[in-house]
Formats: C-alpha cells, structure tokens, sequence
C-alpha cells in the first residue's frame, strides 16, 4: 500500500514537469543551439540559448531584429536564427555590399566592423552578393544572417511572413563565458 501513493507522487510530478516544460517551451520562450557560422561573429556555432516567444507576440518586428523561424527541411520543421533586414512594403536590394530600403543605404551598424573589414579585404568580390530590387508583401519580411556568404536565408528561402517568425532576441546562457543578450 505504500508504494502505491510513492509512485502515484512520482508520475504525478513527472507529468506536472512534462507540462510545465510544454507550456514554457510553446509559450514563453525557445530554447536555441547554434548550429553554424551563418549569424558569425554574433552567434557561433554551438552556443547554446532561449529566445523570447511571448515578447514576439506583445512586440512589433523591427529592422535587424534577430528572430527565430520556423522552415521545413527533409519534411520537418527546424528553426533557423536570422536577422530581419526588409519589412512590409518596402523594396530592398544590394550593389556592392550596400543595402537599400526604397533606394535609399542603410547603415548596418551591427556589424563588427573589424572582423567586417578584415572578411571583406580578403574576399575576391562581394560579402553580400547582389540581389534585387525585391518588393515585400504586407505580410513579408526579408532576412540575412551575418555572415552574408555561408549563409542560407531569404536569398534561398524567399521572404518569410510573420506566422514564420517563432521569437526574438536571443539569449546566450552556454557557454557561460559568451553570456549575452542579442536584440539588434
């Protein structure tokens, strides 16, 4: 008789964990494990993190933000971290690594600028290869990872809707030596 409310308790708490971890996993944020050097140097490979789902939900998306979405591959969703360059409406595109929102350069500021400038000194042409102009949807937003030339974004996918957009801002917690917050 005793073993019986033991193992009671046990599975009751294991399932109470299960949803606990469900509902923090669906609703609240999203756990996240670099893999890759396309958002290099912001995010390497193998760090490991959670992104905010339910600020994605009481927040609008914003140019460079870095966001996760969610793709098909092989007939399974994964999910891939990049940074929104384009937003609805707008038309954007790139000449010699320059990019333009209505024709108009924007700076990228969240850039290294001296891990850009030693990439793009030792690059036989572009860092971001030319594309557009490409005009968005009112649904649609345009992404690019960081390390523009290993790096399989809306150039590949095409634009991404804000269904797509699981969460954003990452938060780096492994390993404990790269601790950040990334935003913009």
């Amino acid at each position: 008789m005793k073993r019986r409310p033991f193992i009671w308790d046990l599975v009751k708490a294991f399932v109470s964990t299960l949803l606990f971890i469900l509902v923090i996993n669906h609703w609240i944020v999203k756990p996240v494990r670099v893999v890759g050097a396309s958002m290099y140097p912001t995010l390497e490979n193998g760090q490991v993190g959670f992104s905010n789902i339910l600020i994605n939900q009481l927040e609008s998306i914003d140019r460079f933000d870095v966001v996760i979405l969610a793709i098909e591959q092989n007939q399974e969703e994964v999910y891939i971290v990049k940074r929104v360059v384009g937003l609805p409406n707008e038309t954007l595109e790139v000449k010699d690594d320059v990019l333009y929102i209505d024709n108009v350069a924007v700076e990228q500021s969240f850039f290294d600028n001296a891990w850009y400038d030693s990439i793009t000194g030792s690059l036989n042409g572009n860092f971001t290869n030319d594309f557009g102009p490409i005009t968005l949807g009112s649904d649609q937003y345009y992404v690019l990872g960081d390390n523009r030339r290993f790096s399989q974004d809306s150039r590949y996918y095409g634009p991404f809707s804000q269904e797509d957009i699981v969460a954003k801002d990452i938060y780096v917690i492994y390993p404990f030596s790269d601790f950040k917050i990334i935003r913009k």
